[in-house]
């Protein structure tokens, strides 16, 4: 058993140094100083734990074995999971991520939440890893990231770390909305027969099901708060083509989703938007999906999962919700500038901007963007591996079921 383990320990410490290699081959900008210095720090503390139980080993004592294979299990576990899916960002990095990861390093910075918290980019449906123990990842397909009028649904995935940074509050605030919800669902039951039993069950996976479903609203209300007019756009345009599931779902089907359907999803998109002065913009956005479920003959039947009944509570918990994460808002943005200044414009602006573009200049629209990501393509830094591994969290282990898509 000894020396199966200590083949396995100098095998993590071949891959430890492989990955070391892998990033100091990579130049990246600098905005990703601090995803790297952590990188480079779970490393570090993760081949001290491979030399200590070989050394361990070396004493030759058959009684420690159980435990050194405990540690060796573990460092091996969590050195997969770096590389599978931490590595990536910074070996994979080109200059066309620039414009992606000054936008994230720009809302990050704008919010005390996450202002020191390290992140990157990687491939992949629009998602985030929305831990505020380790680097928080963004993902988006390649194509979005050579998008301007894609990129607000990175505003979307940043709610999923507010949510995640103020979580005990949110938890309150939905468990106060679902027990209004079971005092609406379960009142009218009264008789104790099997379509009673039934009906009830079905009441409480609804309730259950909107534990999920209001994260996802929450998170499309802080993108719309923080995106304005350029967000409820860009995400109209990216789900409105989803098919079928865009607008309706089985009953069977709604049981088990996490994300409501699409159609209720801009439905408390649009009302909030008329209640920021959004009026032309929502009415707009409304008016397109309804003539699309028109085309489809759909028509909105949830099966009891979504009922006007229920909008009071649902109000009232993302309200509460909102207070609580206080995402920044785009009206503080804003400032009308004649076309975009590198350095002097914000991202909200930006995106703004380019829908503008899109809409009233619609044929000189993609020479046009070409020319910004120029300019964020040729203005990152790089730096050339400078860190030594000193980030100050470093978790125990690292969890490979994480990621929470839009």
């Amino acid at each position: 058993m000894r020396t199966i383990l200590v083949a396995n320990n100098r095998d993590i410490l071949r891959e430890i140094k492989s990955l070391r290699d892998c990033l100091q081959g990579s130049p990246f900008p600098q905005e990703l100083n601090g995803y790297c210095e952590w990188v480079l720090s779970f490393l570090k503390e993760k081949e001290r734990m491979v030399i200590d139980n070989l050394h361990y080993l070396s004493l030759n004592v058959d009684s420690i074995l159980s435990e050194v294979m405990e540690r060796t299990q573990s460092v091996t576990l969590n050195i997969r999971i770096l590389s599978a899916k931490y590595i990536s960002p910074l070996s994979r990095y080109s200059k066309s991520d620039n414009l992606s990861i000054m936008l994230l390093k720009w809302l990050h910075d704008q919010h005390p939440q996450s202002k020191d918290v390290p992140f990157a980019v990687s491939d992949g449906n629009f998602s985030i890893y929305p831990s505020t123990d380790i680097p928080v990842i963004y993902y988006l397909p390649a194509s979005s990231q050579k998008s301007l009028l894609h990129l607000p649904l990175f505003f979307h995935e940043y709610g999923h770390y507010l949510f995640e940074f103020h979580r005990k509050e949110m938890i309150d605030y939905i468990i106060y909305m679902q027990d209004g919800m079971e005092e609406l669902l379960l009142q009218p039951f009264q008789q104790n027969d099997a379509k009673f039993h039934r009906e009830r069950a079905k009441a409480k996976n609804i309730i259950e099901t909107w534990y999920d479903w209001i994260e996802e609203i929450f998170c499309d209300l802080v993108g719309l708060t923080i995106g304005g007019s350029a967000f409820l756009k860009t995400f109209s345009m990216y789900l409105r083509m989803s098919g079928r599931e865009a607008f309706y779902l089985s009953d069977k089907e709604l049981e088990n989703t996490t994300h409501p359907v699409s159609w209720i999803r801009i439905k408390f998109l649009v009302d909030r938007a008329r209640k920021m002065n959004l009026v032309k913009e929502a009415d707009l956005v409304e008016k397109e999906w309804k003539k699309m479920a028109e085309l489809m003959n759909m028509a909105p039947t949830y099966h009891g999962y979504y009922s006007g009944s229920y909008d009071n509570l649902i109000n009232e918990a993302l309200d509460s919700m909102l207070e609580e994460a206080n995402p920044i808002k785009y009206t503080d943005f804003v400032f009308c500038t004649e076309g975009y200044i590198h350095g002097k414009s914000n991202f909200i602006e930006l995106m703004i901007e380019a829908w503008l573009v899109q809409e009233n200049k619609h044929e000189e629209y993609e020479t046009w963007e070409k020319g910004i990501l120029e300019v964020f393509t040729n203005n990152t830094a790089e730096n050339p591996y400078p860190l030594h591994g000193n980030a100050d969290f470093i978790p125990k282990n690292l969890n490979k079921e994480m990621q929470l898509n839009y």
